[in-house]
Protein backbone atom coordinates (compact mmCIF):
# COMPACT_ATOMS: atom_id res chain seq x y z
CA UNK A 1 0.00 0.00 0.00
CA UNK A 2 2.65 2.17 0.45
CA UNK A 3 4.37 1.83 -2.53
CA UNK A 4 1.24 2.41 -4.13
CA UNK A 5 1.08 6.04 -2.30
CA UNK A 6 4.43 6.88 -3.57
CA UNK A 7 4.04 5.93 -7.12
CA UNK A 8 0.60 8.58 -7.78
CA UNK A 9 2.91 11.37 -7.37
CA UNK A 10 5.44 9.97 -10.21
CA UNK A 11 2.35 8.68 -12.37
CA UNK A 12 0.66 12.25 -11.89
CA UNK A 13 4.26 14.29 -13.09
CA UNK A 14 4.72 11.91 -15.81
CA UNK A 15 0.74 12.25 -16.98
CA UNK A 16 1.05 16.31 -16.99
CA UNK A 17 4.45 16.26 -18.98
CA UNK A 18 2.50 14.19 -21.75
CA UNK A 19 0.47 16.89 -22.20
CA UNK A 20 2.85 19.82 -22.85
CA UNK A 21 4.59 20.50 -26.01
CA UNK A 22 7.99 18.67 -26.90
CA UNK A 23 10.33 21.16 -27.69
CA UNK A 24 11.34 22.75 -30.87
CA UNK A 25 7.50 22.68 -32.35
CA UNK A 26 6.62 25.14 -34.40
CA UNK A 27 3.17 26.00 -32.51
CA UNK A 28 2.06 29.96 -31.98
CA UNK A 29 1.68 30.88 -28.12
CA UNK A 30 -2.19 30.42 -28.03
CA UNK A 31 -1.46 26.70 -29.04
CA UNK A 32 1.49 26.32 -26.78
CA UNK A 33 -0.72 26.47 -23.93
CA UNK A 34 -3.00 23.79 -25.17
CA UNK A 35 -2.61 20.17 -24.26
CA UNK A 36 -0.74 18.01 -27.00
CA UNK A 37 -2.28 14.19 -27.80
CA UNK A 38 0.95 11.91 -27.95
CA UNK A 39 -0.53 9.99 -31.31
CA UNK A 40 0.71 10.55 -34.93
CA UNK A 41 -1.04 12.19 -37.75
CA UNK A 42 0.00 13.28 -41.16
CA UNK A 43 1.02 16.28 -42.34
CA UNK A 44 -0.95 17.61 -44.87
CA UNK A 45 1.63 19.34 -46.92
CA UNK A 46 4.60 16.53 -47.62
CA UNK A 47 2.84 13.17 -45.77
CA UNK A 48 5.55 12.49 -43.46
CA UNK A 49 4.28 12.38 -39.34
CA UNK A 50 3.43 14.80 -37.19
CA UNK A 51 4.66 14.29 -33.35
CA UNK A 52 1.03 14.80 -32.15
CA UNK A 53 -2.57 13.50 -33.69
CA UNK A 54 -3.40 17.66 -33.36
CA UNK A 55 -1.60 18.82 -35.60
CA UNK A 56 -1.55 19.33 -38.88
CA UNK A 57 1.63 19.98 -40.12
CA UNK A 58 4.90 18.14 -39.55
CA UNK A 59 7.75 20.22 -37.54
CA UNK A 60 9.99 20.24 -41.17
CA UNK A 61 7.08 21.94 -43.21
CA UNK A 62 5.80 24.21 -40.22
CA UNK A 63 9.76 25.74 -40.05
CA UNK A 64 9.39 25.88 -44.23
CA UNK A 65 5.77 27.52 -44.18
CA UNK A 66 6.71 29.41 -41.17
CA UNK A 67 3.30 28.44 -39.55
CA UNK A 68 2.19 27.08 -36.42
CA UNK A 69 1.53 22.96 -36.37
CA UNK A 70 -1.91 23.09 -34.82
CA UNK A 71 -3.76 26.12 -36.42
CA UNK A 72 -1.65 27.18 -39.21
CA UNK A 73 -1.32 30.78 -37.77
CA UNK A 74 1.56 32.67 -39.55
CA UNK A 75 4.49 32.38 -37.30
CA UNK A 76 6.99 34.90 -39.05
CA UNK A 77 7.39 38.43 -37.51
CA UNK A 78 5.06 41.47 -39.21
CA UNK A 79 8.55 43.46 -39.26
CA UNK A 80 11.66 42.77 -40.77
CA UNK A 81 14.01 41.92 -38.84
CA UNK A 82 16.74 45.02 -37.98
CA UNK A 83 19.77 42.19 -38.30
CA UNK A 84 19.27 41.83 -42.28
CA UNK A 85 19.95 45.67 -42.52
CA UNK A 86 24.00 44.78 -41.95
CA UNK A 87 25.45 42.68 -44.49
CA UNK A 88 26.86 39.07 -43.99
CA UNK A 89 25.36 35.53 -43.50
CA UNK A 90 22.26 35.59 -41.49
CA UNK A 91 21.48 32.00 -40.27
CA UNK A 92 18.51 30.72 -37.83
CA UNK A 93 17.79 26.69 -38.06
CA UNK A 94 17.65 25.75 -41.95
CA UNK A 95 17.25 29.53 -43.32
CA UNK A 96 19.60 31.66 -44.50
CA UNK A 97 19.98 34.66 -45.90
CA UNK A 98 22.94 36.40 -47.66
CA UNK A 99 23.42 40.47 -47.89
CA UNK A 100 26.11 41.54 -49.78
CA UNK A 101 26.63 45.24 -50.53
CA UNK A 102 28.49 47.01 -53.98
CA UNK A 103 30.09 50.03 -54.13
CA UNK A 104 28.89 51.02 -50.53
CA UNK A 105 28.63 55.09 -49.69
CA UNK A 106 28.36 55.95 -53.42
CA UNK A 107 25.36 56.72 -55.72
CA UNK A 108 25.50 53.31 -57.24
CA UNK A 109 25.07 51.16 -53.65
CA UNK A 110 23.52 48.10 -54.16
CA UNK A 111 21.92 46.05 -51.95
CA UNK A 112 21.86 41.88 -52.95
CA UNK A 113 20.01 39.41 -50.97
CA UNK A 114 19.93 35.49 -51.10
CA UNK A 115 17.89 33.54 -49.50
CA UNK A 116 18.12 29.94 -48.93
CA UNK A 117 16.81 26.52 -46.86
CA UNK A 118 18.15 23.58 -46.07
CA UNK A 119 21.04 24.41 -48.23
CA UNK A 120 19.07 24.72 -51.69
CA UNK A 121 18.35 28.32 -52.94
CA UNK A 122 14.39 29.59 -52.25
CA UNK A 123 13.92 30.33 -56.09
CA UNK A 124 13.14 33.58 -58.13
CA UNK A 125 9.11 33.89 -58.08
CA UNK A 126 7.16 36.57 -59.74
CA UNK A 127 8.36 40.35 -58.50
CA UNK A 128 7.02 41.25 -55.14
CA UNK A 129 6.38 37.78 -54.27
CA UNK A 130 7.27 37.02 -50.99
CA UNK A 131 8.62 34.30 -48.77
CA UNK A 132 7.81 34.07 -44.78
CA UNK A 133 10.89 33.34 -42.71
CA UNK A 134 12.01 33.54 -39.31
CA UNK A 135 13.37 37.56 -40.08
CA UNK A 136 10.21 38.11 -41.42
CA UNK A 137 8.97 38.40 -45.04
CA UNK A 138 11.47 39.07 -47.50
CA UNK A 139 10.16 39.71 -51.19
CA UNK A 140 11.37 38.94 -54.37
CA UNK A 141 12.24 42.49 -55.74
CA UNK A 142 13.61 40.61 -59.16
CA UNK A 143 17.53 41.69 -60.99
CA UNK A 144 17.51 45.46 -62.44
CA UNK A 145 20.04 45.55 -65.08
CA UNK A 146 21.59 48.58 -62.87
CA UNK A 147 24.10 48.35 -59.97
CA UNK A 148 21.88 50.20 -57.35
CA UNK A 149 19.35 49.49 -55.35
CA UNK A 150 17.96 46.08 -53.99
CA UNK A 151 18.55 42.78 -56.20
CA UNK A 152 17.03 39.99 -54.89
CA UNK A 153 15.55 38.76 -52.06
CA UNK A 154 14.69 41.66 -49.92
CA UNK A 155 13.09 43.39 -46.79
CA UNK A 156 10.93 45.50 -48.41
CA UNK A 157 8.63 45.00 -51.38
CA UNK A 158 9.61 47.13 -54.59
CA UNK A 159 7.40 50.24 -54.10
CA UNK A 160 6.49 50.50 -57.87
CA UNK A 161 4.82 47.32 -57.82
CA UNK A 162 1.82 45.85 -55.70
CA UNK A 163 3.05 43.48 -53.07
CA UNK A 164 2.73 39.65 -54.47
CA UNK A 165 1.36 35.97 -53.27
CA UNK A 166 3.13 34.29 -50.52
CA UNK A 167 5.54 31.73 -51.79
CA UNK A 168 7.15 28.49 -49.70
CA UNK A 169 10.17 27.29 -50.56
CA UNK A 170 10.77 23.64 -52.20
CA UNK A 171 10.83 20.68 -49.71
CA UNK A 172 14.30 19.74 -49.35
CA UNK A 173 15.59 16.27 -50.52
CA UNK A 174 16.38 14.58 -47.76
CA UNK A 175 17.48 16.70 -45.31
CA UNK A 176 17.64 15.78 -41.91
CA UNK A 177 15.62 18.45 -39.61
CA UNK A 178 18.17 19.91 -36.88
Amino acid sequence: MRFRTLLLPVYALAFALAALPAQGEELCAACRKLPQTKDLSTCKICGGMTNSGSFHHCMGCAERTMTCQRCETDLSPAEPAKELENPGTHTRRRWTYVHTVTHAGTRSEGHHGELSFAGQPVPEPGLNDFVATPWGRLYWVGRPPVLFGGHGWMPHPKPSQPVGKKVVPPLPAQVPAP
